[in-house]
This record gives structure tokens, sequence and C-alpha cells, in this order.
């Protein structure tokens, strides 16, 4: 669908263009077909990449940039970020910044900025039209999936795969505190999914580095983020951390709450109403240890006192224990669970585990760690004897 499609001649064309010392200033060519129609440009960036830009298809838009899929000689597809092309940049430090997350993360590959056209001088903070070219994850828009009205194009999410949605949107905010920044914009159209990534896994992308900041930025001189995900000591108190990242995920997996009506409220979240078969099987299984414990946690995610919330690994952690044992639950059979941890017996043994032997309701977190069945083409006994599993009903 954004496939541009340009030919040898023409990248040799603007090679030699952006070549000539006398357009040396230049940093943008545009094609022109011979109805007089423009159909794409070529951009130079500050290192001499040139890439091709289709003149009508987005990708996104916001309030500050659009977003198009660009292609480079080689043929690979990238995506640009294009801040300025509604005639407004409020703040070129924001974006520089930005600029500079994205290359400790590596999803940066170019960048070239150009002064605007005239008519575009609309405000005096207007510096130029910047282009920050990017890695294109596969996937989709998650507020796109989630929002959808069509039928056909809504992605129904199983409980099994909201909690795996879950935990690689987690992973994805916890390696950017890693890196030693805050997002302060978590939301679900800040996301990329993959449904169908390689071996059926859920790959989940964090993008959109706008509003984030160092961790040891902790004053805002005023709100920073989107309205219905914001958490409430930005709103009052003009200061944030790691975990108003935390409280913004929290508002994704379970709604949001009254306090912030004036900022907007989500009124359902990942795990109660957005997936309607996730929602009715969970709320199926209210009074089971497992996934009450899990929802008490999650809660958490969300509470007024930001030093009150969960950190993200442990959140991970009960998550993947909650996923073993909805993967029990369901009877999936066919395949072990992606989250079963292998015991260190069976790793120093070279062992593979194949499930859990646990039923939901007989689960806590204070229980004694679960029961593997492993599988060796020599023996079982080293790890699990056969009276465990005959007590349970199980056959080896």
């Amino acid at each position: 669908m954004f496939i541009i499609n340009v030919s040898q001649k023409e990248w040799m064309y603007a090679e030699s263009f952006f070549q000539d010392p006398k357009n040396s200033h230049l940093n943008k060519l545009m094609v022109v077909e011979h109805i007089g129609k423009v159909r794409y440009s070529f951009i130079k960036t500050d290192d001499g990449q040139i890439f091709a830009l289709n003149r009508k298809k987005y990708l996104g838009t916001g309030g500050f940039a659009k977003v198009k899929v660009v292609e480079a000689k080689s043929g690979a597809n990238y995506v640009v970020k294009i801040i300025g092309d509604t005639g407004i940049i409020r703040d070129r430090a924001l974006f520089l910044k930005e600029k500079e997350i994205d290359e400790i993360l590596g999803y940066q590959v170019g960048f070239a900025e150009r002064p605007l056209a005239p008519r575009f001088f609309l405000e005096k903070h207007i510096v130029g039209k910047q282009y920050h070219f990017k890695t294109l994850f596969e996937g989709v828009d998650l507020f796109e999936s989630i929002a959808s009205e069509n039928h056909f194009r809504r992605k129904a999410c199983g409980p099994l795969e909201c909690i795996e949605l879950a935990i690689g949107m987690l992973n994805a905010i916890q390696a950017l505190h890693e890196k030693g920044y805050i997002s302060l914009d978590v939301k679900f159209e800040n996301f990329i999914v993959n449904f169908n990534g390689p071996n059926g896994d859920i790959i989940v992308h964090e993008i959109d580095h706008g509003f984030a900041r160092k961790s040891t930025e902790i004053s805002l001189k005023e709100p920073s983020g989107t309205r219905h995900y914001v958490a409430p000591e930005i709103v009052f108190d003009n200061i944030c951390s790691e975990k108003s990242d935390t409280y913004s995920l929290g508002v994704l997996f379970l709604g949001g709450k009254l306090w912030v009506s004036e900022w907007g409220r989500l009124e359902q979240g990942i795990f109660n109403g957005l997936y309607p078969q996730t929602a009715r099987y969970f709320h199926s299984k209210v009074g089971h240890f497992v996934f009450d414990d899990t929802m008490v946690l999650l809660s958490k995610m969300r509470d007024r006192k930001p030093d009150a919330r969960p950190e993200l690994l442990t959140i991970i952690a009960q998550l993947k224990e909650l996923y073993n044992a909805v993967h029990v639950d369901l009877g999936d059979k066919a395949r072990p669970s992606k989250f079963a941890p292998v015991p260190p017996a069976a790793v120093d043994a070279g062992l593979v585990v194949e499930d859990i032997i646990a039923p939901l309701a007989a689960r806590s977190v204070s229980s004694p760690p679960l029961l593997y069945r492993v599988r060796r083409e020599s023996s079982l006994q080293a790890i699990v004897p056969d009276s465990v599993y005959k007590a349970e009903g199980c056959s080896i």
C-alpha cells in the first residue's frame, strides 16, 4: 500500500542533483510527473543519505507532526516523522531531545532540517521543518486495532493474547526506563503491535518520545502528557517519575479513575472491557487466587501516591504467572506455555518444560513454586517422581 517504487533512473537523477555543487545548500528535491503533479520528494539527510517520500499517503497525524513511509535506494522502507508540516514548532529543543532518545534506542536512521516556506511563518518560534527518519516496525497502531468500528479490522484478543500484549507493553516501557528515560506519553496510540510475530509471538514496540525526558528531570514547567492517561502528580504537582508511566499503563489495563475527570476518563482497559471475550473470561474467574492477586496488583498501578505503585518487573512477573495459570485453565495442551519458567534442576539436567501442573484456583502469590512436567528421553525421576504425577491425576 505504501510502497513507492522509485526507479533506478530516478535514484541516479536524485543523487546527481544533490552532488551538484550548486545544489549543496538544498536537501529536498521534488519529482514532478508529466501531468504537473508532484509524485514524491527526495530528502537528503545531514549525513548524506537520500530517502524518497510519497507525497500523499500518511501513516498517521498528530498535534505536532505527521508520519509517512519512506524508501531508501536499497528498497528498504522506513518512517519519517515530519515536524512543522502544520506550520507549528513550539519547542525545537523538545524534538531534538526526541531525536537523541531515538538514537539511544537505535530507532533513528537519519535527520534533516530545512527552512519553511514563507506561508508557514505563523508564529515566532518556527525555525524550520524537521525530518526524523526512523525504523519502520511491522504491525498496527494499537489504538487503531482496538478502536476500529470495522468488524473485519478490529483485532479480537482472547485472555492469553491480552496478557501477552500487556507483558509486551510493560517490557517496552521498562526498556526505556533502563535507558534512563521516562515516556510521559504512554497511550494506546504510541504502541505498534505485531500480532503475528515469529513463532506466533506478539511483538510490541513503544514509539513517539515527544514528551520523554531523563529520569533525573522530575520537575515540569506545566503538565505533560495526553488526557485520559496522565498521572495525578503531573496534573496537580508538576512532577514526574518512572512511576508516572506505571500509572498510565494501569489506565491502559483497567481504565481511568474519577479524580481525573477534568482531563478526560478512559472507562475500560485491556482486561476489563476493550476486548469483550477477555472481559467475560476474567469476570468468570473472580475469586480465583492468581486472578485476584493480579487484579489487586494492576489496581495499585493507578494509586494516587507514586511510591505505592508496583515496579514494572514485579507486574511482569505476576502477569507471566497469570498467563501460565490461564494456559492450564483453558486446556491448551498443544504447546507449552510461553512463560513457563524452567525449574533450576531441569536447567542443570538439560530438560525441557512441557507444561504446568496447577489448576487456576489452587495458586496464590505466596504459594509454593509450581510443579512442572518435564520430559527427557532417558528418565524423569531426577526431577519429579512418579508419585507426584499420580497424586495430581496425571500420567507420564
